[in-house]
């Protein structure tokens, strides 16, 4: 399978299926699809030292795909800076149309709203407050003192 086939998949079991992204990186470990970091043996820097990774598909990478403009045809050059500067958008090939990253779009924003996150307490202003850089939901926690 292809680089662009694991992200159609991706796209497709979310967009389509309305699976969550848990459920998604359950399927590509189950089906031993190759992380890109796992097939060309690459490694991370962790402090002064490389390791190789995991090599395991986990939520949050799905996610990070699931939200980049990238797989609709928009590369967006600069918003991870760490100095202020002025954002350049460039067209590149499209993996997914537009209707199926809008849907997906959709989609994990449902999830999110309705995921309960396997929490033993019910929290009264839960899925109400929002990040508003990331648009996440803020969760509310339990703590002894």
């Amino acid at each position: 399978m292809t680089e662009a086939g694991v992200v159609r998949l991706i796209f497709h079991m979310v967009a389509n299926q309305g699976q969550s992204c848990i459920k998604v990186s359950e399927y590509l470990n189950a089906l031993g699809v190759p992380t890109a970091y796992a097939r060309d043996d690459r490694k991370v820097t962790r402090g002064k030292r490389k390791q190789k990774t995991a090599g395991i598909w986990r939520p949050s990478r799905i996610r990070g795909i699931i939200t980049s403009t990238t797989y609709y045809g928009l590369h967006i050059y600069g918003k991870w800076s760490k100095r202020k500067r002025d954002l350049i958008e460039r067209e590149v090939p499209a993996i997914v149309d537009i209707e199926t990253w809008e849907k997906a779009q959709a989609v994990l924003r449902s999830n999110q709203i309705e995921a309960m996150r396997n929490t033993k307490n019910q929290y009264l202003l839960r899925s109400l407050l929002k990040c508003q850089c990331c648009g996440l939901t803020y969760v509310g926690i339990h703590s002894w003192k």
